[in-house]
């Protein structure tokens, strides 16, 4: 299964320009940025078509862990699996696999682990 359409959440221009090239050579998706949780929040409550939602946990305005707690009380991501990509400490990483994300990418990442961790998560396996 590929995902079709991608939100990123992350505060890092060159985290989303690599993942959205890694995005679209995994079979051409569509890819929406969003810089902050806040922003991801917006777009989730006009947009619900995703197929999956990468997540930053260290954000300015509105961090990972406060995301997934407002976008689950608000049922956005009931389902839309999330995979943290993230260089949070374990404690926060933990916290969020909790608070509903499904995997967990680990910055700095190579390609292989980018592709085994979607598939994964897309499978059902995580």
């Amino acid at each position: 299964m590929s995902p079709r359409k991608v939100l990123i959440v992350d505060d890092s221009k060159v985290v989303h320009a690599i993942l959205g090239m890694l995005f679209k050579r995994y079979n051409g998706c569509h890819v929406i940025d969003a810089f902050n949780g806040d922003e991801a929040l917006k777009i989730l409550e006009k947009e619900e078509d995703f197929d999956l939602i990468v997540l930053d946990l260290n954000m300015p305005v509105l961090d990972g862990l406060t995301f997934l707690k407002i976008a689950g009380e608000r049922g956005l991501t009931k389902k839309i699996p999330i995979v943290v990509c993230s260089e949070a400490d374990e404690e926060t990483v933990q916290k969020s696999l909790q608070s509903g994300a499904r995997a967990l990418l680990r910055k700095p990442f190579k390609n292989t682990q980018f592709f085994e961790v979607v598939e994964k998560v897309l499978s059902g396996e995580f």
